[in-house]
């Protein structure tokens, strides 16, 4: 039975192949081996696999003048991505095809006073966006907000407090393969070029306080380190979290309205003059 590692480095190889086509274009099984210094075997199989769930398609190429004419492989046009931001304010939808190719995009607002309207919500965006295409969707991306320290469950704030979702509810809300990653961690995924040989530290700021830290060649885990919930006034507001006086009740969008009663944008607008 192959292990964990075994199975990770199995998923990286995947995604190396199919970032691989996407970025730079069709190629051969021994071009892909050449780029991604991968054994032939590895390449074989995966891509077999591949073309086998139809994300990826053969064609011929149009070189060759001598012997069997080489296979080139591309990525299936008519496959989608979906990518899903769940977070306080609402729900976007971004459905795109395998090149990256936006098709359509979608925000949803939402109550998220508890787990059963938050799963409930999530599937009518996901569905709704999806509409025809739900047939051709390979994945779904969700960054989700709220503190998680073991990957498991998400305790998501609200106004009231917070309630527990587990990555598992998520994940099985459709018959796709879904992912459900920390939401500052997929931002610093989409604006930065990981380099394992440096680090990498993201802050967000609005309702609260994001974070990710990207080091040694992955990402610090979701509640290793909460800049939001750090508690920097003793006996200050009650945060979301439960504590008090944490970051995030003098220093983010929600904590700067409640503190001044006033809407944030009149604040901004105050402070640019």
């Amino acid at each position: 039975m192959a292990s964990y590692e075994q199975y990770l480095q199995r998923q990286e190889n995947i995604n190396s192949i199919v970032s691989c086509l996407r970025l730079l274009g069709d190629m051969t099984r021994r071009e892909l081996c050449d780029r991604l210094k991968l054994s032939w075997g590895c390449v074989s199989e995966l891509s077999s696999l591949l073309i086998h769930s139809e994300m990826l398609l053969e064609k011929k190429s149009n070189g060759g003048d001598r012997g069997r004419t080489p296979l080139l492989l591309t990525l299936n046009p008519k496959k989608r991505v979906l990518g899903t931001d769940i977070n306080t304010m609402g729900i976007s939808c971004c459905l795109c095809d395998m090149y990256g190719k936006v098709i359509k995009e979608q925000r949803f607002d939402t109550d998220f006073s508890d787990k059963s309207g938050l799963l409930k919500s999530t599937t009518g965006a996901v569905l709704e966006t999806l509409g025809s295409d739900l047939a051709e969707c390979v994945g779904i991306g969700i960054a989700m907000q709220g503190i998680c320290s073991d990957g498991h469950l998400w305790n998501f704030p609200t106004e009231g407090g917070s309630f527990a979702v587990a990555t598992s509810e998520l994940e099985g809300l459709f018959q796709i393969p879904t992912v459900v990653e920390h939401d500052p961690n997929c931002i610093l995924l989409g604006v930065t070029d990981k380099n394992e040989n440096e680090t990498t530290v993201m802050v967000r700021l609005d309702n609260s306080i994001g974070m990710a830290v990207y080091a040694n060649n992955g990402f610090l885990k979701p509640g290793d380190m909460e800049l939001a919930h750090i508690v920097v006034k003793e006996n200050g507001r009650k945060c979301s979290c439960g504590h008090y006086g944490c970051l995030q009740t003098v220093s983010s969008i929600s904590g700067i309205t409640e503190a001044s009663g006033q809407p944030f944008d009149k604040l901004a607008a105050s402070a640019q003059t």
